[in-house]
């Protein structure tokens, strides 16, 4: 969706309010997931969220859920995980419909 895929560039696009769901890895270059996620809830969306991580533990997942994450999936991403996360949130959200 859009063309810099640094956090700041994201932050700075208007049209990120309109995203339905985010998909924010724990460790970018510029920013980590959870600051991404506070600003994006601080500027008014309110889409659901999805964090990526390579160092996932317990720790983290309680830490993501408590910022907000709905789901927190391990890297490498195995298998469907990041497909069946989305479709969870696809059917949420079509129940809340």
């Amino acid at each position: 969706m859009w063309g810099d895929t640094t956090g700041h560039a994201l932050l700075a696009d208007p049209r990120a309010k309109e995203a339905d769901c985010v998909i924010l890895d724990y460790r970018m270059p510029d920013i980590d997931g959870f600051a991404m996620l506070r600003h994006l809830r601080e500027i008014g969306w309110s889409g659901r969220a999805i964090m990526i991580s390579g160092f996932h533990d317990t720790l983290l997942a309680s830490r993501a859920a408590e910022a907000g994450f709905d789901h927190v999936l391990a890297k490498p991403l195995i298998g469907r995980a990041l497909l069946d996360a989305l479709d969870r949130h696809r059917a949420e959200t079509l129940r809340k419909h």
